[in-house]
Order: C-alpha cells, then sequence, then structure tokens
C-alpha cells in the first residue's frame, strides 16, 4: 500500500482535456483502440499530452508509462467519453529515462503502447574551470552536470570517463558514475607519476546512445606541469595538401591559410573548413578531417603549447561524360568512391589518382524503329583520375526494317532487323507459295527499293520502314464460252432480239464497209430471232486467220456474248504471264479491258496486235488463261 501511495505522489499526473492537433506517435490495438502522444521526444519535466480513441464510450481506461533506464512508474486511470476518446497530460519527474513506454488497457479495449523519448539536454564539466594544471603525481576530482534547457539537474544519468592519451598520461575513478538528484556526477582524475610536463591532454564525458541515437559527450583539458600555464600560445591554422584563401574560416572569419594565431591556453575557438573548394579548372579540394580530430566546424580548445591545426582535404577532379550520335540521352554507370547511375551529359567529382571505371548503354531505344548503338568510347574504361578528363561515347543510328506480306501471312521474307542508317540491306521472298504469286515489294518510297519486281533486291535504311511483300491468288478460269458454243444449239439458244441490237452497237458490227462472211451481213438482223441466230452461226463459223481481221471480231463476238450473258464479268483480271511467275505490270488486265482493246485492234491495228488481242480472246472463251482472286 505504502509503494502505491509513494508511486501517485511521484506520479505528478494532471488528468485535462486536449484540443485535437497533429499526433507524433501512435499505435493502434485491439478494437481499432489508439494511444498517442504529441511528441516523440522530450526532456525531464516536460509535459507530455496523450490522447487515444476507439474505446468503448465510458470504459475505464487504466494508463501507466515505465521507464526504459531506471524504471520510473507514472500511471493513472481515466474514462473514454460518450465517442470513446481519452486525454490526459503527464508531467515527467527529472529522472533520466531514455525512452518510456505508455500502455492503455481499457476494461474491453487494448492494450495499446506507445513509446517516446526522454533524452538529456546539456551536459558539461562543472569544475575545476578549464583547463587545469595537474602535477605529475597529483589528482584532481572532476563534476560533471546533467541538466535540462532549463537549467535543472537530471538524475540517474549514468556517466562514462576517460583520458584521452590512455593509462600512460592518467587515468580516472571511478570509470561510471550516477548524477544525483542535483544532476551531479564526479570522478577523480589521477595523473601517472611519469606523465611528462608540458603536455596538454583532454578529458572525456558521455553519457550512453540518447532517444534516436543521440549522444552528449563534452571534453576538458587539463595540464601536466610543474609550472604555471602561459598566457599565450602560437596557433597556426593551415590547410593540406593547398593552401590559400578559401579552404578555413576561423571565429566565422575566413582567412588564407596559414595563418598564426596568439591565444590563451584553455580559451575555445571556433574552426570551420570550408568544403568543397574551387582550384583550377576541373579541380576542387573536398575537406577530410582536421588534425585535431575536430568536426568541419567546432570549437577548439587552446592548448598550453604552440601546436599547428590542419585542415586535410582530397583532391578531386572533374570527369565529364559526354557522348555523340545519340538523339536519346544514354545512361552511364560508373564506380568511382561510390556506384551511380548519370545521364549523359553529366560530371562526377573523382578523388585525385584514384581509378574510375564505367560502362556505357549499350543500345538507347529512340523513337519506334530507331536505336543508337555504342560504338567505342574514349578513352577506354577504367582511367586512373590524374587531371580533368572527359570521356566520351560514341553511337550509331539503326533502323528497324519490318517485313510484311499482303495478304497478311503469306509467307516469311527474309531480311528483317535492325540495320546501320544509309545502309541497303538485301531482302527477299518465296514464290510461288502454293496458288500465290509475287506482284511485287512496297513501302512508302518506292526509290528506296532497288528492284521492286525481283524476288531479291535491296531497301535503303535512312528511317524505320516497313516493306510489303504482295501477293496474287492465281484461280482457275472458268465461264468463258467458245465460237462453238455460241454457234451449237445451246448457244443459239441463249440468244435474243436485243443480243443483236447491243453487238449492232459495236464497230466490228455495224457496217458494211469490211468485207463480211457470208456476204450480205452484218449489221445483224434485228426484227426476225431465227435470221439473227442464222447469222451469228454463219458469222463465227466463216471466220478464219486468212483474213486476221475477221477472226479477231468473231472471237470477240463469243466473248461479248458470254459477258451479256453472265457467264463471264468484265471487271474480271487475267494474268498474262511473261514466263518469270512474277504477277509485273503490264501483265494483269481485266476482260473489258481486253475487249475495248480488240475494237481499237480491229479498227486500226495491225495483223500483229490483231492476232495478240485475238488469241486472248480465243484463250477466255475456252478458260485457257489464268484468272486473279480479286
Amino acid at each position: 500500500m505504502k509503494k502505491i501511495l509513494f508511486i501517485l505522489m511521484v506520479l505528478m499526473l494532471v488528468i485535462g482535456l486536449v484540443g485535437p492537433g497533429a499526433m507524433a506517435y501512435a499505435e493502434e490495438g485491439v478494437g481499432s483502440a489508439t494511444i498517442s502522444t504529441d511528441k516523440t521526444d522530450y526532456e525531464p519535466g516536460d509535459t507530455v499530452l496523450f490522447s487515444g480513441s476507439g474505446f468503448q464510450p465510458g470504459e475505464a481506461v487504466d494508463l501507466i508509462a515505465v521507464g526504459s533506464t531506471n524504471g520510473t512508474p507514472l500511471e493513472s486511470n481515466v474514462n473514454a467519453d460518450e465517442n470513446g476518446d481519452i486525454s490526459g497530460t503527464f508531467a515527467l519527474p527529472f529522472m533520466y529515462e531514455q525512452t518510456y513506454t505508455l500502455t492503455a488497457t481499457g476494461t474491453v479495449s487494448g492494450p495499446v503502447q506507445v513509446t517516446f523519448g526522454d533524452d538529456v539536454t546539456s551536459l558539461t564539466v562543472q569544475t575545476p574551470s578549464n583547463p587545469a594544471t595537474v602535477q605529475p603525481g597529483d589528482t584532481q576530482e572532476y563534476v560533471a552536470l546533467a541538466k535540462t534547457q532549463g537549467s535543472h539537474g537530471i538524475e540517474g544519468v549514468t556517466i562514462t570517463w576517460s583520458v584521452e592519451g590512455g593509462s600512460s598520461v592518467g587515468s580516472m575513478s571511478p570509470l561510471t558514475s550516477v548524477t544525483d538528484s542535483n544532476g551531479n556526477a564526479s570522478s577523480t582524475l589521477t595523473v601517472s607519476p611519469t606523465a611528462s610536463a608540458g603536455s596538454d591532454w583532454v578529458i572525456a564525458i558521455a553519457y550512453g546512445a540518447g532517444q534516436n541515437g543521440k549522444d552528449k559527450d563534452t571534453k576538458q583539458r587539463f595540464y601536466i606541469g610543474t609550472g604555471t600555464v602561459p598566457t599565450e600560445v602560437s596557433i597556426t591554422i593551415t590547410s593540406s595538401p593547398v593552401t590559400g584563401p578559401g579552404f578555413v574560416k576561423v571565429d566565422n572569419v575566413a582567412y588564407a591559410t596559414p595563418q598564426v594565431f596568439s591565444w590563451v591556453p584553455g580559451s575555445t575557438h571556433s574552426l570551420e573548413a570550408l568544403s568543397p573548394v574551387a582550384g583550377a579548372a576541373g579541380t576542387q579540394y573536398v575537406w577530410t578531417d582536421w588534425s585535431d580530430t575536430g568536426n568541419q566546424i567546432h570549437d577548439y580548445f587552446v592548448p598550453g603549447i604552440d601546436e599547428t591545426v590542419t585542415a586535410n582535404y582530397k583532391t578531386q577532379y572533374l570527369v565529364s561524360f559526354e557522348q555523340t550520335g545519340s538523339a536519346v540521352a544514354p545512361t552511364v554507370d560508373y564506380t568511382a568512391d561510390t556506384d551511380p547511375t548519370g545521364t549523359v551529359p553529366f560530371d562526377v567529382w573523382v578523388k585525385a589518382d584514384t581509378e574510375i571505371s564505367y560502362t556505357y548503354q549499350a543500345i538507347v531505344d529512340g523513337s519506334p524503329g530507331v536505336r543508337y548503338v555504342l560504338t567505342g568510347v574514349s578513352p577506354a574504361s577504367p582511367q586512373t583520375v590524374t587531371g580533368p578528363l572527359t570521356i566520351t561515347g560514341t553511337y550509331k543510328t539503326q533502323y528497324y526494317l519490318t517485313l510484311v506480306t499482303n495478304p497478311v501471312g503469306i509467307t516469311t521474307p527474309t531480311g528483317e532487323d535492325w540495320y546501320d542508317a544509309g545502309t541497303s540491306p538485301t531482302i527477299s521472298t518465296n514464290n510461288p507459295v502454293g496458288s500465290y504469286y509475287f506482284a511485287g515489294w512496297t513501302t512508302g518510297d518506292q526509290a528506296e527499293i532497288a528492284a521492286q519486281y525481283s524476288l531479291s533486291t535491296t531497301v535503303l535504311m535512312d528511317k524505320a520502314k516497313t516493306v510489303t511483300a504482295n501477293y496474287r491468288l492465281k484461280i482457275s478460269a472458268t465461264g468463258g464460252k467458245s465460237i462453238g458454243f455460241w454457234s451449237n444449239k445451246n448457244g443459239q439458244a441463249l440468244l435474243a432480239l436485243g443480243d443483236a441490237i447491243f453487238l449492232n452497237g459495236l464497230g466490228p458490227y455495224n457496217s458494211t464497209s469490211y468485207p463480211k462472211k457470208p456476204s450480205g451481213y452484218p449489221p445483224f438482223n434485228t426484227t426476225t430471232l431465227a435470221t439473227f441466230k442464222t447469222q451469228v452461226n454463219g458469222y463465227l463459223l466463216n471466220a478464219n486467220a486468212v483474213d486476221m481481221r475477221y477472226m479477231l471480231a468473231a472471237q470477240l463476238l463469243a466473248t461479248e456474248l458470254s459477258v451479256k450473258k453472265g457467264f463471264l464479268s468484265a471487271s474480271q483480271e487475267v494474268w498474262v504471264d511473261d514466263g518469270d511467275l512474277i504477277v509485273e505490270p503490264g501483265e494483269v488486265m481485266t476482260i473489258g479491258d481486253i475487249m475495248a482493246n480488240a475494237i481499237t485492234q480491229w479498227s486500226s491495228g495491225t495483223r500483229a496486235t490483231q492476232e495478240y488481242v485475238k488469241n486472248l480472246l480465243d484463250k477466255i472463251n475456252n478458260n485457257q488463261l489464268w484468272f486473279l482472286a480479286p
């Protein structure tokens, strides 16, 4: 019971409503209950605002916070409001805890937890004053103070003591001590009897990692000697490997290096190493460390002896990555101090006299059907960087040649691939493929194809392009009716007087100026069907090649009747191959074109041209020519 009363006294808990605001840390628990705090890190003496939600309306909720370092317990209970929300505050004691874990447990909901830090703000040496002079073999007590921003001492902080320089200089006892209620902890320095007089050493004190890994530490110098500390010493601030302006600031003022100062031992001055520092073109200097091991910006404690403090730099040279030939920026993987990837052009600073290796992107995709292929890198990888360096990747342009067939899928032409710009690769295809016959290559600019109707040819690659291998389907000739058909009873039975009128409208059959066999007709009789049929019979059977003009007209008459009666179509394409089995211009004509040409040749052609067309009509009438599918 007494223990519980004691805990309640240290609790210093104030329960109150907390207005809505952003909570820094929250955790969800059973039944969707949550608990959160307004910050993730506090210092002893702060007030912690907590809030929660997701509890049952009116539910009793117990809260307990336990410290991770000294186990400080803080506990209370609240009742959830009508919305299932809770809120309140904790006042943290001045007892150090690295973190607290706050747990909220309802009669139904939870438990839910949230963790927050409780850190030390300041750690200093209270006594002796800085610096102290200690004789070899003597002792000196040191007192550290851990405190808050409000200068209130923090109890329970474990302090670790050490002497820079090791046991040959001296030792601390105890090596660890814990701060009291005033925030003080002490340890005694014993200087080794054999320690060198006139030396300057440092006591370092620290405490363990705080919230989020933050450490607090401080240093206090002491002197080993038999005399008094000198009133002034010469301190040289310089830089390496290069001196001059732009390298350092001392007490926030820029100085050229080296610079000599006369300072009072034990005083403190701010040193800052500027970085990077520009050198000659393509050269810079990057700070690496101070000779006194301080940070880039740090307080320097003046020793009792003259000293040189050096800001050390590493030299870096500019390595520039460039490229030619690619319309799209390539990437480069390189290895120097790190292993990054850059998009060309870019620059990188590399430490002098170190090696850089690099790999340019081998293939860079451009617009569809366009790519850029790496042909070389100069200078070649790797390189030792002894000065500014420019590296160039050279690319060539390639275009993709797509080969297709029309109709689709007839065959697979050869030659589809990537090709260098300006080259003329060979393309080829098969012929025939079943009943399909090659009918020439086509592309956007026909002039780029060397031989349009050659099965194997070349095409100029001046851009990405598609070339089509065209094919025509050869089909069986049908529907033709010969002179014999139209002169026998089967054909005669189909004739009508309208056919006489139609034929008399054509040149070969509407004039008596040219001798016909039998004499006296045509024109054909348009009033008596029997007479017309007899005329057709006689006209067809009396024709012979002795009179080529007459024979042409007879074959034409049979073709005209076949078209008029629907056995043939005037639009049907006929392929008159020259023997190479390639469908070429001049070899394809419609039956209508041939009939029109027959009338022209009948009227004004030579015997040779009349015979050529007569033979075409004869083969059409006897189904001996090749027809092409639409």
